[in-house]
């Protein structure tokens, strides 16, 4: 379970990972500083990682991974390049993000209504580390320009 934040400027997600009945903490922002790419995925684990493999890759369409074309399998993706937020879902195309700040994952009304207040993006998931059970042990963050 997941959180991932963007307020305009920064980009943060929570470290919390479950694997079994067990929470573990992970690094689920992937920085690709050649691509001037920051991103996370809400999902599983190895199939966030096969995605950020594809991006590092060129995003090929033709490459795009098969799982993330089922519903019950793909991982949501919140990924900043040069500024300018995008998500993916189902297809191998970006989906510009026009609104002021968005939140994706299980801890997302959380993080939007903090948003919403005021709070920053990693303000946000801090927030939404205390209230939800499916989120915590910390946050990672980027700012992205």
């Amino acid at each position: 379970m997941t959180v991932l934040a963007w307020d305009g400027r920064i980009l943060a997600c929570d470290r919390q990972t479950t694997v079994g009945e067990m929470k573990v903490e992970t690094q689920k922002l992937v920085l690709l500083p050649e691509l001037r790419t920051a991103m996370a995925c809400a999902g599983d684990a190895g199939r966030c990682r096969g995605f950020a493999h594809w991006v590092a890759n060129g995003r090929n369409a033709d490459d795009f991974p098969s799982w993330q074309t089922d519903i019950a399998t793909a991982v949501d993706v919140l990924m900043v390049v040069d500024g300018v937020p995008y998500i993916y879902n189902m297809a191998p195309f970006a989906i510009a993000v026009l609104s002021q700040f968005l939140a994706l994952g299980s801890g997302s009304d959380i993080a939007v209504g903090a948003m919403a207040m005021g709070a920053n993006a990693v303000e946000a998931v801090q927030i939404t580390n205390r209230i939800s059970p499916h989120c915590g042990m910390g946050v990672s963050w980027a700012i992205c320009r």
